[in-house]
């Protein structure tokens, strides 16, 4: 049994439901255990394109309960891909499949 944190509350106390923070109307999911979040942090590194960086992970602005991670090419005008997910790790993992798909393509130019 996974205890709210100081500030949350649980519906029906389980781990795969939504937490509601004190004084935000916006319920999000709760956070992957740290292992898991790290593996997907890697699995998305190793799907970087050369040069590219990994920007980060946050809760995507437009969309309530979803998380967005997002790369970023090398350039003064970088392309930008992003991956989503209801976790923070699988937000990383379509943002690692999105990569592979994306260096698998031919450069255009």
């Amino acid at each position: 049994m996974v205890k709210p944190a100081l500030g949350e509350t649980r519906n029906e106390n389980d781990a795969s439901r939504p937490v509601q923070r004190a004084g935000d109307p916006r319920p999000t999911m709760p956070p992957m255990p740290l292992g898991d979040l790290t593996q997907a942090w890697v699995t998305a590194s190793a799907a970087l394109p050369l040069d590219w960086i990994l920007v980060g992970v946050w809760l995507d602005p437009d969309r309530p309960g979803w998380w967005q991670a997002e790369a970023r090419g090398p350039g003064d005008a970088p392309e930008i891909v992003t991956g989503y997910g209801s976790h923070t790790g699988l937000a990383l993992n379509d943002l690692a499949n999105r990569l592979r798909e994306r260096r698998g393509k031919a450069p255009s130019g």
